[in-house]
């Protein structure tokens, strides 16, 4: 907060007690830093602006012209600090999140609960989407920070937050379900019901990068639709452990040989100055993972 004590609050106390005295005992200050607190605002107006005598002072002529605006310094001051004391106890923020569907689900709620357990008044807006249309978001201003895959955030700034590894799920009657991991040259060659990722997929990045191109049956933008078309034979898919932490469906869930994963990292657009409220939930977020 700005101090009391400006040269400014100085003059408006002891005009106000028409005291020196008594402005330094209010304000815990020697009667001389008074003085020159009162001089140091003469001299930069160019103006005697009270007069001092053996029972206090009284404002000048010019004083009682000026005085006015001094106030208004004053009152600006009182204002900033309490504006400021707001921000900093996060009094009516708004974090703006772009996010999609597992992280929405899965990591968003506890995080938020345990920021507002600290801060209440803080409220969030999130705003659902994949890579791509998260990133329009970011570049528009829509959002002041979003969710990624490391490796598809190139343009803007990124912290990562954690690893979240993909796995195969089959049908439990599926030939390949008696086996202890799955391989993606096999998973390419079965009807692959596919997380819709949008534009970019970690996905389909994973078998690029084994130079196989997958069977695509369907593509999903949703996990539990997913699951439900797994479960009836209606193919297989990757999945990101996250999601199927909890599962106990009839579903079989295999790890990956190749262990594909999305870095999953916090965005934002380059040179923006982000909110004190987004700031500290950044921090929040970081520091949560940083300690799992």
């Amino acid at each position: 907060m700005i101090p009391l004590a400006s040269k400014y609050q100085v003059l408006c106390q002891a005009v106000s007690h028409k005291s020196f005295t008594e402005a330094a005992k209010v304000l815990h200050h020697s009667q001389s830093a008074v003085s020159q607190a009162v001089k140091a605002v003469e001299q930069e107006v160019g103006l005697t602006l009270v007069l001092r005598k053996k029972d206090g002072i009284e404002l000048t002529s010019d004083g009682k012209k000026v005085y006015p605006y001094i106030q208004n310094i004053c009152d600006a001051e009182l204002a900033l600090a309490h504006k400021t004391f707001e921000m900093e106890q996060l009094q009516g923020g708004i974090v703006r999140i772009g996010t999609f569907p597992t992280v929405s689900r899965e990591a968003l709620p506890a995080l938020m609960k345990q920021f507002k357990a600290e801060h209440p008044s803080v409220r969030f807006v999130l705003y659902q989407g994949e890579y791509t249309s998260i990133a329009s978001m970011l570049q528009s201003g829509k959002v002041e920070i979003g969710f990624s895959h490391l490796g598809f955030c190139e343009e803007f700034k990124a912290v990562p937050l954690f690893r979240n590894p993909l796995a195969a799920v089959l049908p439990p009657e599926h030939s390949l379900a008696k086996q202890s991991e799955i391989t993606l040259e096999q998973f390419s060659t079965e009807p692959l019901i596919i997380l819709d990722e949008g534009k970019r997929s970690v996905i389909k990045d994973a078998f690029a990068n084994v130079s196989l191109p997958p069977w695509l049956e369907s593509r999903v933008y949703n996990c539990d639709t997913i699951m439900a078309m797994v479960e009836r034979g209606l193919g297989v898919s990757l999945l990101y452990r996250s999601y199927l932490k909890d599962y106990t469906g009839p579903a079989v869930v295999l790890p990956i040989r190749e262990r594909p994963e999305r870095h999953v990292a916090i965005t934002w657009k380059r040179g923006n100055v982000l909110s004190y409220a987004t700031r500290k939930f950044m921090d929040h977020m970081a520091d949560y993972y940083r300690t799992r």
